[in-house]
Protein backbone atom coordinates (compact mmCIF):
# COMPACT_ATOMS: atom_id res chain seq x y z
CA UNK A 1 0.00 0.00 0.00
CA UNK A 2 1.04 3.48 -1.00
CA UNK A 3 1.56 5.87 1.79
CA UNK A 4 0.86 9.73 0.86
CA UNK A 5 3.34 12.30 1.58
CA UNK A 6 3.22 13.76 5.22
CA UNK A 7 3.65 17.62 3.28
CA UNK A 8 3.74 19.14 -0.20
CA UNK A 9 7.01 21.52 -0.88
CA UNK A 10 6.99 24.48 -3.99
CA UNK A 11 10.36 25.94 -4.17
CA UNK A 12 11.69 28.51 -6.07
CA UNK A 13 15.29 29.62 -6.21
CA UNK A 14 15.38 33.30 -7.40
CA UNK A 15 17.82 34.17 -10.29
CA UNK A 16 19.18 37.54 -11.69
CA UNK A 17 19.02 40.49 -9.53
CA UNK A 18 17.58 39.04 -6.80
CA UNK A 19 19.80 35.97 -6.25
CA UNK A 20 22.35 37.69 -3.85
CA UNK A 21 19.51 38.64 -1.63
CA UNK A 22 17.28 35.80 -1.56
CA UNK A 23 18.39 32.48 -1.05
CA UNK A 24 14.92 30.26 -1.75
CA UNK A 25 11.15 31.35 -1.53
CA UNK A 26 8.92 27.87 -0.21
CA UNK A 27 5.37 26.90 -0.21
CA UNK A 28 5.07 24.12 2.53
CA UNK A 29 1.85 22.70 3.58
CA UNK A 30 1.23 19.48 5.53
CA UNK A 31 -1.04 17.13 4.44
CA UNK A 32 -1.64 14.03 6.37
CA UNK A 33 -3.20 15.45 10.09
CA UNK A 34 -0.98 13.89 12.20
CA UNK A 35 2.13 15.47 14.72
CA UNK A 36 5.52 15.95 12.66
CA UNK A 37 8.46 16.55 13.90
CA UNK A 38 11.98 17.68 12.17
CA UNK A 39 15.65 18.86 13.09
CA UNK A 40 16.75 21.04 11.34
CA UNK A 41 20.75 22.29 11.26
CA UNK A 42 22.18 25.71 11.19
CA UNK A 43 22.07 27.38 7.94
CA UNK A 44 23.18 30.62 6.00
CA UNK A 45 19.90 32.47 5.73
CA UNK A 46 17.41 34.37 7.81
CA UNK A 47 13.91 32.95 6.90
CA UNK A 48 10.78 35.01 7.51
CA UNK A 49 7.84 32.63 7.93
CA UNK A 50 3.97 33.56 6.72
CA UNK A 51 1.54 31.04 8.58
CA UNK A 52 -1.49 30.02 6.99
CA UNK A 53 -1.77 27.39 9.25
CA UNK A 54 -1.52 26.28 12.66
CA UNK A 55 1.71 27.71 14.45
CA UNK A 56 4.64 25.55 14.58
CA UNK A 57 6.15 24.44 18.18
CA UNK A 58 10.08 25.98 17.57
CA UNK A 59 13.13 25.95 19.79
CA UNK A 60 16.82 26.47 18.82
CA UNK A 61 19.13 24.13 20.24
CA UNK A 62 16.93 22.03 22.59
CA UNK A 63 13.17 20.22 22.45
CA UNK A 64 10.10 22.16 21.16
CA UNK A 65 7.66 21.92 24.35
CA UNK A 66 3.84 23.58 24.60
CA UNK A 67 5.03 27.06 25.16
CA UNK A 68 6.87 27.19 22.29
CA UNK A 69 4.05 28.01 19.44
CA UNK A 70 5.22 30.22 16.88
CA UNK A 71 2.76 31.54 14.13
CA UNK A 72 4.28 34.36 11.35
CA UNK A 73 7.85 35.16 12.51
CA UNK A 74 12.03 36.18 11.15
CA UNK A 75 14.33 34.28 12.33
CA UNK A 76 17.95 35.03 13.07
CA UNK A 77 21.27 33.23 12.34
CA UNK A 78 21.90 30.51 14.60
CA UNK A 79 24.82 28.00 14.78
CA UNK A 80 23.10 25.07 16.69
CA UNK A 81 19.96 22.35 15.48
CA UNK A 82 16.79 23.83 15.36
CA UNK A 83 13.52 21.21 16.64
CA UNK A 84 10.33 21.84 14.68
CA UNK A 85 7.42 20.10 15.71
CA UNK A 86 3.36 20.71 14.39
CA UNK A 87 0.41 18.62 14.47
CA UNK A 88 -0.40 18.30 10.80
CA UNK A 89 -2.26 21.58 9.82
CA UNK A 90 0.55 23.86 9.22
CA UNK A 91 1.06 25.95 5.84
CA UNK A 92 3.51 28.40 5.30
CA UNK A 93 5.20 30.46 2.90
CA UNK A 94 9.31 30.97 3.89
CA UNK A 95 11.09 33.91 2.14
CA UNK A 96 15.22 32.45 2.69
CA UNK A 97 17.12 36.03 3.10
CA UNK A 98 20.88 35.72 2.59
CA UNK A 99 22.16 37.85 5.15
CA UNK A 100 23.22 40.58 3.12
CA UNK A 101 18.95 40.27 1.86
CA UNK A 102 18.03 40.59 4.96
CA UNK A 103 20.09 43.30 6.74
CA UNK A 104 18.81 45.41 3.67
CA UNK A 105 15.09 44.03 4.22
CA UNK A 106 14.83 43.92 7.88
CA UNK A 107 16.64 47.54 8.15
CA UNK A 108 19.80 46.43 9.53
CA UNK A 109 18.39 44.52 12.67
CA UNK A 110 20.65 41.25 12.03
CA UNK A 111 22.72 41.83 15.15
CA UNK A 112 19.03 41.53 17.07
CA UNK A 113 17.99 38.28 15.29
CA UNK A 114 21.14 36.46 16.12
CA UNK A 115 20.26 33.28 17.72
CA UNK A 116 16.56 34.55 18.71
CA UNK A 117 13.11 34.06 16.69
CA UNK A 118 11.07 37.26 16.31
CA UNK A 119 6.68 37.83 15.45
CA UNK A 120 6.29 39.52 12.68
CA UNK A 121 4.31 41.83 14.58
CA UNK A 122 7.11 42.76 16.54
CA UNK A 123 8.87 43.37 13.99
CA UNK A 124 7.45 45.42 11.70
CA UNK A 125 5.25 47.22 14.43
CA UNK A 126 1.46 48.23 13.23
CA UNK A 127 1.88 47.47 9.08
CA UNK A 128 3.34 43.78 10.01
CA UNK A 129 -0.20 42.96 12.44
CA UNK A 130 -2.08 44.51 9.80
CA UNK A 131 -0.03 42.04 6.84
CA UNK A 132 -0.73 39.02 9.50
CA UNK A 133 -4.14 40.21 9.99
CA UNK A 134 -5.07 40.15 5.55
Amino acid sequence: METPDAFALIRHRPSGRTRHLLAAITGYRETRPASHRQRETAGLVVPLIFSLGTPFRIALGREAGEGDGMGSFVAGLYAGPVDIRSDGGAECVQVDFTPLGAYRCLGGAIPHLSQRMVDLGDMFGAPGRRLLER
